[in-house]
C-alpha cells in the first residue's frame, strides 16, 4: 500500500473532492499502468509533460553551479533523485544515489563500506563515482575499487578520529596526502559513531574486518597511547588494551571513583565490548572482571570495621554494611572464573585477594574477642523465632523454603529479584544458634524451637540436636515436626519442584495451607570443593528460586518465608597449614570451623564457651578458631562454616506475597537471533514486546537451548539486561538488543532456539527460530 497508486488516490482524495478545483500538482515519474487509478484525476485535470533535464536546468539557473547543474540533469532520473542532489550539494553522485537508494551522505557511505554493493557498483560502471563521492564527503585520496577502496577509506577515517580526540601530537602517523576540513572531518566522526552503534551483524561484521586489518596496517599499538580523550572511543580493538592499563594505573594509584568511571563506560559502551564481535569473547568477561575488582577495593576501602563495640553491634553494623565486603568479593570470584587467564590483570587481583583475606582476618579476631567478653547480645532475633514470627502466623496457603547456606548477602541479591515479581518483599537478619552447622540450624527454623534448641553428645560421641524435647536428626523428623503443627503439608525438594508443571504442584498441594521446600543446591555446591564453579552456581540458584516461587505462585501459593540454617566464609584459596589448628580432643564432635563436647585443651588460637552462654541449652561447651583458620578436619578448605563469625552466624529471613496475575498472556513477543546463524562464542539477538492497551512493560528470562534442550549461552549484557537478576527490561513497542555468550560447546550443524519466560509465571511467552551453528565453538 506504501507508494501505491491507490495510496496516492487516497491523499488526494478530499483535494479533488472539492467543488473548486485545487491547486495540485502530481509528479508521476513512471509510466501509467493499464488500468489507471488515477483515470479520473487525470480526465479531469491536465497532463503536461516537460524533460526532467530541462525542469532541473530552468529551475536551478542561477542556484547552482552550471556544473553541477549539468551533471544533476544529465543523470537524474526522477525528481526525487534530482532533489536529493540538492541536499548534499556537490557531494554525492546523482547516479550513486540512485543506484543505492539513498542521498544522505553518512547512510550512502555505510552501503559502500559496510554493506554488499559490489555487484551494484559493478555493473553500472560506479565504481569511479562512489570514490570520487568518498574523496568529496570525507577527505584523503581514496580510490580504486572494492576491498581495497574499503580499506583506504577506513584507514582515512580512522586517523581523523584518533586525530580529532588527540590531536595530531599524539598520533605518530599523518593523513593521506589530501586532508580533511572542518565539514569532511565531522562527517568522518558521524559516519564511524553510526556504524559503530548500528547492531546489525554484517555491518558490525565489516566494520570489524576493516578495523583490525588498520590497526595493523598501521602500527597503532605502538603508534598509539593512552590519553583521557580516549575514554568512550572504540575506534579499534587496541583501546580497550590501554584503557585497561589505565584502570590498573588507577587501581595502584587509589583513585577508584576514576578507574569505576573508565571500566563501567568500557564494558556498556565499546563495540568490542557489548557486541557480538569476536574480540567481545576476550574483552566483555575482562571487563566484568575489572568492574568486580574495583567494586571489591572500593568496599574494602570504605567498610571500616567497628571498635571497641560488642558482638551485637558489629553483627548490626555487618547486616546494615559489612555484608557489602563479602558480596563484592564473591562476585570478583565468579567474575574471574570466565577469564581465559588473568594476564594484565594477574598482580592487581593477588592484591586484591590478599587485601580481602586481611580485612576478614581482622573481622573475625575483633569479633570473636567480643563474643568472649560480652556475649552475643540481644540485638538480632533468634534464628529459633523465625517459624512463630514468620510462619505460624500466616493468614494464606504459605510456602516455607529452607534454603542451606543462603548467607545473608546471597538473600539481598534474592530480595531484589523477588521486588520485580513479587509484591511486599522484605528482608531481615536473624542471629543463627551456635554452632553453625546444618542439623542445629535447620532444627532451629522448626516449631517449638522457640521453647528451645538443646545439644547433647550420643554414646558414640556425635552432636543430637533436640527440639523442645524432640529429637531431631533426619529430613523427615524435621518436616514431623512441622506436620505436627501444621497439620498436613505439602513437601517438594527445590528440583522436584521446577521439574512439575503448575497443574501437578497444585493437584499436590490441594488443600494444605503450607508448602515446604527443601533446597541444597548452595552447600552442596561449595562442599564438593569444586569452588570454580560453584561461584556461577551460586548465582543460577538464586534464579531457581525465583522460578521456583513463580511456579508456586501460579499453583495458588499466595505467600512465601524463606530462612537459612547458616551463612559461611568463602575463600579465594584453600587454607594452608599456618592456618590450622590442632583439634582440642576430648569427647565431643570435631568440624572445620568447630568443635562440640567435653573436655580437651584448647589452642591459644581457638576460643573455648559453653553453649549455654550462647543460649544454647546443654551442657556442651564451643571450640570455635578466633580468626581465620579451621581445624584439622576433612572437606572443603575454601568453603567453611560452623563457627563463631558474622558471615556464619547472621542468616537472612526473606518474606514475600505473590502478585496478582497480569495480562501479560496477551502481549506479543517476538524474538530471533540476528542473522538466524551463529558464527562465534558470542551472538546477539532481538526482542520485542509488542506494544498494548494491558502490557506496557514486562521482564522476562531468556534461555538459549540446543536441540536437546541443553542450555548452551546466556545474556551477558544489553539494553533493558539487569546483570544481578538475569532479567531483560522489555517495554511496548520498543525492540531490544541483547548478547549473549556461548557457555557449552557447539558443533557444526546445532541449532539454537531462545525460549522467552514470563518472570511472575515462569510461562512460556516465545520461542525464536532455530539458528543454524555455521561453525564450531568450543569453551574454554
Amino acid at each position: 500500500w506504501d507508494g501505491s497508486w491507490f495510496a496516492l488516490r487516497r491523499e488526494i482524495e478530499s483535494l479533488v473532492a472539492s467543488v473548486t478545483p485545487p491547486r495540485l500538482v502530481i509528479y508521476q515519474g513512471i509510466k501509467t499502468p493499464d488500468e489507471d487509478p488515477l483515470a479520473e484525476v487525470r480526465y479531469a485535470g491536465t497532463e503536461w509533460k516537460i524533460r526532467l533535464s530541462t525542469l532541473v536546468r530552468e529551475a536551478l539557473k542561477g542556484e547552482l553551479a552550471p556544473a553541477r547543474i549539468e551533471e544533476i540533469a544529465r543523470q537524474a532520473r526522477t525528481i526525487a533523485e534530482a532533489e536529493g542532489a540538492l541536499t548534499t550539494g556537490d557531494i554525492v553522485e546523482v547516479r550513486l544515489q540512485a543506484a543505492l537508494g539513498s542521498a544522505d551522505p553518512i547512510q550512502l557511505a555505510l552501503r559502500i563500506l559496510a554493506d554488499p554493493s559490489d555487484e551494484i557498483l559493478e555493473g553500472q560502471g560506479l565504481w569511479e563515482d562512489a570514490w570520487r563521492f568518498l574523496q568529496r564527503a570525507f577527505g584523503g585520496e581514496p580510490q580504486g575499487t572494492g576491498d581495497a577502496l574499503r580499506h583506504a577509506v577506513f584507514r582515512h577515517l580512522i586517523l581523523v578520529e584518533l586525530q580529532e580526540a588527540l590531536g595530531a601530537s599524539h598520533v605518530s602517523l599523518g593523513l593521506q596526502s589530501r586532508p580533511a576540513d572542518r565539514d569532511q572531518r565531522r562527517r568522518a566522526r558521524s559516519l564511524l559513531a553510526q556504524w559503530r552503534q548500528n547492531r546489525d551483524p554484517d555491518r558490525l561484521r565489516a566494520y570489524r574486518d576493516l578495523a583490525v586489518r588498520a590497526e595493523a596496517d598501521l602500527g597503532l599499538k605502538e603508534a598509539v597511547a593512552w590519553d583521557e580523550q580516549l575514554a568512550e572511543l572504540d575506534t579499534v580493538p587496541v583501546l580497550e588494551s590501554l584503557a585497561l592499563g589505565r584502570v590498573l594505573q588507577l587501581l595502584e594509584e587509589g583513585q577508584l571513583d576514576d578507574a569505576k568511571r573508565l571500566a563501567r563506560a568500557r564494558r556498556s559502551q565499546s563495540l568490542w565490548v557489548a557486541t557480538s564481535v569476536p574480540e567481545a569473547e576476550q574483552w566483555q568477561p575482562c571487563w566484568q572482571a575489572v568492574e568486580a575488582l574495583v567494586h571489591l577495593k572500593s568496599e574494602l576501602s570504605s567498610a571500616s570495621i567497628p571498635h571497641h563495640v560488642s558482638a551485637g553491634q558489629i553483627l548490626q553494623w555487618y547486616v546494615q554494611e559489612g555484608w557489602r565486603v563479602d558480596q563484592a568479593h564473591r562476585k570478583l570470584e565468579a567474575a574471574l572464573t570466565e577469564l581465559r587467564e588473568y594476564g594484565p590483570l594477574d598482580e592487581a587481583i593477588r592484591s586484591a585477594r590478599i587485601a580481602y583475606e586481611g580485612w576478614l582476618e581482622n573481622l573475625l579476631e575483633r569479633f570473636t574477642g567480643a563474643v568472649e567478653r560480652d556475649g552475643l547480645g540481644e540485638e538480632l532475633p533468634r534464628q529459633s523465632e523465625i517459624y512463630r514470627n514468620h510462619v505460624a502466623r500466616g493468614d494464606t496457603v504459605t510456602a516455607y523454603i529452607w534454603v542451606d547456606a543462603l548467607r545473608y548477602e546471597l538473600a539481598k541479591e534474592l530480595a531484589d529479584a523477588f521486588r520485580g515479581t513479587h509484591a511486599q518483599v522484605d528482608l531481615t537478619a536473624a542471629l543463627a544458634t551456635p554452632p553453625t552447622i546444618t542439623p542445629v540450624g535447620m532444627a532451629s527454623l522448626l516449631p517449638r524451637a522457640e521453647q528451645g534448641v538443646r545439644l547433647a553428645l550420643s554414646p558414640a560421641g556425635s552432636v543430637e540436636v533436640v527440639v523442645d524435647g524432640i529429637r531431631v536428626h533426619t529430613v523427615q523428623d524435621r518436616v514431623g515436626l512441622v506436620r505436627a503443627a501444621q497439620g498436613e503439608v505439602a513437601e517438594f525438594s527445590l528440583t522436584e519442584l521446577l521439574e512439575r508443571g503448575e497443574k501437578d504442584i497444585r493437584d499436590r498441594i490441594g488443600s494444605k495451607r503450607l508448602v515446604v521446600v527443601r533446597s541444597q543446591e548452595i552447600d552442596e555446591a561449595f562442599e564438593s570443593d569444586h569452588t570454580a564453579a560453584a561461584w556461577q552456581y551460586v548465582k543460577e540458584i538464586r534464579n531457581l528460586l525465583v522460578r521456583a516461587t513463580a511456579r508456586l505462585a501460579a499453583a495458588g501459593v499466595e505467600r512465601f518465608v524463606i530462612a537459612a540454617d547458616h551463612g559461611f566464609l568463602v575463600l579465594s584459596r584453600p587454607l594452608g597449614s599456618e592456618r590450622t589448628i590442632e583439634s582440642p580432643g576430648g569427647e565431643g564432635e570435631l568440624h572445620r570451623r568447630c568443635w562440640v563436647g567435653r573436655g580437651g585443651s584448647v589452642s591459644p588460637s581457638a576460643l573455648r564457651l559453653p553453649l549455654a552462654d550462647l543460649g544454647v541449652a546443654g551442657d556442651l561447651d564451643l571450640v570455635v578458631p578466633r580468626g581465620l583458620a579451621m581445624f584439622a578436619a576433612a572437606g572443603a578448605r575454601r568453603f567453611l562454616h560452623g563457627g563463631l563469625s558474622p558471615q556464619e552466624l547472621v542468616v537472612p529471613v526473606v518474606t514475600a506475597r505473590a502478585h496478582v496475575a497480569g495480562a501479560s498472556g496477551g502481549s506479543k513477543i517476538e524474538v530471533s537471533i540476528a542473522g538466524d546463524r551463529i558464527t562465534t562464542g558470542v551472538f546477539s539477538a532481538s526482542i520485542r514486546l509488542g506494544a498494548d492497551l494491558f502490557t506496557t512493560e514486562l521482564r522476562v528470562r531468556i534461555s538459549a537451548r540446543s536441540g536437546s534442550g541443553e542450555e548452551v549461552a546466556r545474556v551477558v549484557a544489553g539494553e533493558g539486561y539487569d546483570e544481578e537478576s538475569g532479567l531483560v527490561q522489555l517495554r511496548g513497542g520498543k525492540t531490544r538488543v541483547v548478547t549473549f555468550r556461548v557457555t557449552s560447546p557447539l558443533s557444526k550443524g546445532e541449532r539454537v532456539t531462545l525460549h522467552v519466560y514470563d518472570t511472575d509465571t515462569d510461562r512460556l511467552l516465545a520461542n525464536s527460530r532455530p539458528a543454524e551453528v555455521v561453525t564450531a565453538v568450543g569453551v574454554e
